[in-house]
């Protein structure tokens, strides 16, 4: 993985030293990742996922009626969506959403972020949602059931990464390949799907002249979500 650092020209104590090089990580450690400044992402206003998950309780509790049945999965529909759109936005989608604009590309993106593994099962319950409400199937109870479960581990799975929503990332010894260049820090600016590393030359730790390299979802989707990847990991 090759990049270029900014091309301004930086003042370091006596020496000067002009940018105009490249950085080479031909990995990425998670060791590198180290302390974290992390904020709260909070619901939208109006109804959020937890309350359309305490609907499709009550629908299930409420009868086994046909009604009863679809309106448990269109409820658990609501906030397995909300929820994969809500995270997806506010870790960048939002910028890219020629590439990412569907629900299966969302998610796609959130499990290539590292927010979960695969994400067959999700889609496969994304299926039994679009047969109830496109091709009027009534679900089993057995269906019903497993749908409102599954989504509801899914968002209590998911809260880890709302209670600490990535602000700033302290590296530790991530030095380029060539040992010259080390990461002080990763600003993130997730909801414009930015991650900005401040870099150093190795021996200096502070200085108020920094070069950085801006790593943007809408320029390189797969070196941001690479990158993302290890600070979801190291997060959680």
């Amino acid at each position: 993985m090759l990049f270029g650092i900014s091309d301004k020209q930086i003042n370091f104590g006596e020496n000067k030293i002009v940018s105009d090089i490249l950085l080479k990580f031909s990995k990425l450690d998670d060791s590198w990742f180290d302390g974290y400044t992390t904020s709260w992402l909070g619901y939208e206003d109006g109804v959020n996922q937890n309350e359309y998950l305490r609907f499709a309780e009550h629908d299930l509790n409420d009868g086994q009626t046909h009604r009863h049945l679809i309106n448990a999965v269109s409820n658990a529909k609501r906030a397995l969506h909300m929820e994969v759109e809500t995270l997806s936005n506010a870790y960048g989608v939002n910028v890219a959403l020629k590439k990412y604009g569907s629900f299966p590309q969302r998610l796609s993106f959130l499990s290539s972020a590292g927010f979960f593994a695969k994400p067959r099962l999700l889609s496969k319950l994304n299926k039994l949602r679009n047969v109830v409400e496109h091709e009027y199937h009534i679900p089993k109870i057995e269906d019903a059931e497993n749908f409102v479960d599954i989504v509801d581990l899914f968002v209590n799975a998911m809260q880890k990464h709302r209670q600490r929503y990535p602000c700033e990332v302290d590296m530790f010894n991530a030095l380029d390949d060539t040992g010259k260049w080390h990461i002080r820090r990763i600003r993130c600016n997730l909801k414009a799907g930015e991650l900005k590393l401040e870099i150093l030359p190795v021996g200096i730790y502070y200085s108020s002249d920094l070069s950085y390299k801006c790593i943007r979802i809408s320029e390189s989707p797969e070196e941001y979500l690479l990158w993302l990847s290890h600070i979801i990991k190291a997060n959680t």
